[in-house]
């Protein structure tokens, strides 16, 4: 493992004893060299992870809390949101998939893979741009319109299957039927052949914080089964968002 990462760990969990360190209370305690704790703790500080004090002490920075309060809210939300994904798995069958923002990206925080021969994989961790496919893109379209236009004005839109958006005012298109809708189709846009149909989950500000999804193969949604489906997904995230606080007007 890298030396001067170990050594970054080590002046962080003493943070977990002690609030507040000076300089040379760092030294004592780790036992290492004054110069070389005084260049972790002067990169620290330069990036915001570590702020000091008028008596020249340090403490753990803001950039800690906006990283631990991320930390609570995926872990809540993952325990929150678990038994609503398994009731719309018995109800469906196919690929329960919950998504987060992660900056121009979606990331998938949870799922429940169908039990079918022949699907479509989800796995936990897997990154997708927030313009391809509808577990991405219904988190796109209930930002913030100056969001929207911010991100569509700095992305290539990259084709990644078939039929992957890539056309700004087709996104554009999506984003508004999908605002006027209430969720979000996709065919072909991550996978050949693969379906996502996916809801908004809003917190108790209103704010869109993950989606709610549907995935699997295009031939597992025939004309009879996909009005069922969509209505299952629209009504699972809207009592997942009033579970987190949301209030329906």
């Amino acid at each position: 493992m890298n030396k001067t990462i170990i050594k970054s760990m080590d002046i962080l969990n003493l943070f977990t004893k002690y609030p507040k360190l000076s300089l040379n209370e760092m030294v004592e305690l780790s036992g290492k060299p004054k110069t070389s704790i005084h260049r972790v703790v002067k990169t620290f500080e330069e990036i915001g992870f570590f702020e000091q004090d008028e008596e020249g002490s340090y403490q753990l920075g803001l950039l800690f809390l906006k990283y631990g309060q991320l930390v609570l809210e995926r872990l809540d939300l993952h325990k929150v949101a678990y038994p609503f994904m398994k009731s719309l798995y018995e109800q469906t069958g196919e690929n329960i998939i919950l998504t987060i923002r992660d900056g121009d990206e979606s990331i998938n925080i949870a799922s429940i893979e169908s039990d079918q021969p022949v699907k479509i994989r989800s796995k936990i961790g897997e990154r997708t741009p927030l313009y391809a496919g509808a577990p991405s893109r219904i988190i796109l379209a209930f930002l913030d319109d100056v969001e929207i236009k911010e991100y569509i004005a700095r992305t290539s839109l990259r084709k990644l299957a078939d039929d992957t958006i890539t056309d700004q005012n087709e996104l554009l298109r999506s984003l508004d039927d999908a605002r006027e809708k209430g969720y979000c189709y996709s065919l072909s846009e991550i996978q050949n052949l693969g379906v996502g149909i996916a809801a908004p989950i809003f917190n108790h500000n209103g704010k869109i914080i993950a989606g709610l999804s549907i995935a699997g193969l295009h031939t597992h949604f025939t004309d009879e089964k996909t009005p069922m489906v969509i209505e299952k997904v629209k009504e699972t995230a809207k009592e997942l968002s009033v579970k987190l606080g949301y209030e329906i007007s």
